[in-house]
């Protein structure tokens, strides 16, 4: 056993023998608390504070045992406040090509200790290696207590038996309870060693198949645990999206109409096949127009003073240069698809000319030929971080078109969603850009 504190005190004696002991210094232990108190939910500020207290005292162990060993933090599941408000542990902790579980736990002598269901049954959680920590922030340390390998806590999976609160009780006699084995193992074996279950692809499909309903739940929940109005299956789903559970998170801090109406959009973003415009650039798009109900914009639409090839579309991108400086170069591809016989929406498309990695979305939605005006709708443009844009028309409009530009990265998707004045969704499109010979074209 190694001591990091000069002073025992009486109350740590019964766990010299088996236990590492980290004194935490005033330092993490202020960070720890400002840290728990900015997640914005008070029932659980308690259970973060000593998630962060755990994850100190490991990093400050592993630091002094082992330097050479490096320790990534930044993707550990109480650095992301989703997940921190869920997870009364600290999981995907990496120490070198490890993964990291650190269950954090102020009742040093209990025969059992309580880890969330996900740890186990969900492979987006599950570690090489579970290490049992124990805190007592009334004397401002932590202890090393035991630790477990993957493969030999799935051998009693099977004795197992889920609570209602989505936890597991294990019991602490299976852990190894020599600390210095784990870093004999973090140094000498490798992570093929401990082999870990394959994320399912079946995640998106199954997200398919109860969206609506999670939907409905997720609107119901506010602040009460998930275990308390999900399923098991559907919390799975939550649990394996974090773009969900980030909708949640901020929902519960900041509940909007906004934020009702992004859920539909997050859903749809997370289970709608794309649209990659990226292939209208390697001339695909006559293979688009035939699969889907786009029509293809003619080449060389977007050259200056253009009269003949397309009249239509050359006044209207004539008209959005001159009037607001907007330039679309000539490289630039698109589509067009008419919506109720009324609208007619135009994305357009290119890649940045100063940039390996980045392009835009240009949308413009206009009456088709023969209507006068415009109905009253909404465009809306959203990805997965929020609604990103909103343009509207209303009773008293007078524009003939509706603008809109977005540029991103090639790893992000736009959902662009068209709305008549009550809310309904006359259309709802997700484009991606995906510069692949290989990609599908897919509605």
């Amino acid at each position: 056993m190694t001591s990091y504190i000069t002073d025992l005190t009486d109350d740590l004696i019964e766990f010299a023998e088996e236990a590492e002991i980290i004194s935490l210094n005033s330092e993490k232990i202020d960070q720890a608390l400002e840290l728990s108190q900015q997640l914005n939910k008070s029932t659980q500020q308690w259970q973060i504070y000593l998630q962060l207290l755990a994850l100190f005292g490991f990093e400050d162990w592993l630091k002094k045992r082992e330097p050479d060993l490096r320790i990534i933090v930044e993707k550990a599941s109480v650095m992301q406040p989703a997940y921190a408000n869920i997870l009364d542990v600290v999981c995907n902790l990496q120490v070198g090509e490890f993964k990291i579980c650190l269950i954090p736990t102020n009742y040093w002598s209990d025969s059992e200790v309580n880890v969330p269901r996900a740890i186990l049954d969900l492979p987006e959680f599950i570690a090489h290696f579970y290490v049992l920590v124990g805190i007592d922030e009334t004397l401002e340390v932590a202890a090393i207590l035991r630790f477990i390998r993957y493969d030999q806590l799935n051998s009693y999976h099977a004795q197992l038996q889920p609570q209602i609160d989505w936890t597991y009780s294990l019991e602490k006699e299976w852990f190894n309870p020599l600390p210095d084995e784990l870093l004999l193992y973090l140094q000498c074996l490798t992570p093929a060693t401990i082999p870990l279950p394959a994320i399912p692809s079946t995640r998106q499909a199954e997200l398919s198949q109860i969206r609506d309903e999670l939907a409905t739940q997720l609107l119901q929940l506010q602040s009460r645990p998930l275990w308390n109005s999900l399923s098991w299956e559907q919390g799975t789903v939550l649990l394996t999206h974090p773009e969900l559970l980030n909708w949640l998170h901020h929902s519960n801090s900041e509940n909007t109409p906004q934020q009702t109406t992004y859920l539909s959009d997050l859903l749809q973003i997370l289970t709608q096949q794309a649209l990659n415009v990226g292939q209208w650039l390697q001339s695909q798009v006559n293979e688009l127009a035939q699969e889907l109900s786009w029509q293809p914009l003619p080449m060389g639409v977007f050259r200056q003073n253009l009269t003949s090839s397309s009249p239509f579309e050359a006044s209207i991108f004539n008209e959005i240069r001159d009037n607001f400086g907007v330039e679309i170069p000539e490289e630039a591809v698109g589509a067009y698809q008419d919506i109720l016989n009324k609208i007619r929406l135009y994305p357009l498309s290119w890649s940045l000319a100063d940039s390996q990695e980045e392009w835009t979305l240009f949308l413009i939605v206009t009456p088709i030929p023969g209507q006068p005006s415009l109905p009253e709708i909404e465009l809306r443009i959203s990805d997965q971080t929020g609604i990103l844009a909103e343009e509207k028309l209303d009773s008293q409009h007078n524009k003939s078109y509706l603008l809109a530009q977005i540029e991103g990265t090639y790893d992000e998707k736009f959902l662009v969603t068209i709305t008549t004045t009550d809310g309904e969704i006359q259309v709802s499109r997700l484009f991606e850009y995906r510069n692949s010979p290989n990609s599908e074209i897919i509605n």
